[in-house]
Order: C-alpha cells, then sequence, then structure tokens
C-alpha cells in the first residue's frame, strides 16, 4: 500500500477522519512516527487500534471524544504507549 513510509501525518481539523481510517493507518503504516489527531472525529476505538504501531512516538490529540474512564484495556495500552 501507499503508506508503508509513511513517518510523520499531520490531520489536524480534518472532520471526516475516524476510528475506520484509523484502523486502517494502523494497519499499512507501519513506519509512522508522529501524528496530530486534533478534533478529528477520532474516538478511544480510534486511538486503541494506532496502539498497534510500535514506532509511534509523538501523539498530539486535542479536543477528542474520547473516553478513558471505563475502558480498561485502553488505559494499559496507552500507558503503554507512552512508556516506550
Amino acid at each position: 500500500m501507499g503508506c508503508r513510509l509513511l513517518s510523520k501525518l499531520d490531520i489536524k481539523k480534518c472532520f471526516g477522519i475516524n476510528d475506520v481510517g484509523m484502523l486502517y493507518l494502523s494497519q499499512f503504516a507501519h513506519s509512522l512516527r508522529q501524528i496530530n489527531l486534533s478534533y478529528c472525529s477520532v474516538t478511544d476505538v480510534g486511538l486503541l487500534s494506532l496502539s498497534s504501531i510500535s514506532g509511534l512516538q509523538n501523539m498530539t490529540i486535542v479536543h477528542l471524544a474520547v473516553e478513558v474512564e471505563p475502558c480498561d484495556v485502553w488505559k494499559q495500552q496507552s500507558q503503554d504507549v507512552l512508556v516506550r
């Protein structure tokens, strides 16, 4: 696919980007190191799919519809990503 070498992605204020887009991105953008998802339509489900990108080092997330409290899996995986 065309985004295998993608290392930086800034999709700030791309309101049409959602969890489905994050799922595809996580499957094909294994070289992704930095992403800005601010003001997108991504939720905690989309962020969870990005946790499979092992080299992701920097994620900017401002004003997302993320519900962290009731999701223990999300908390653990987000902590794992932050520790990397």
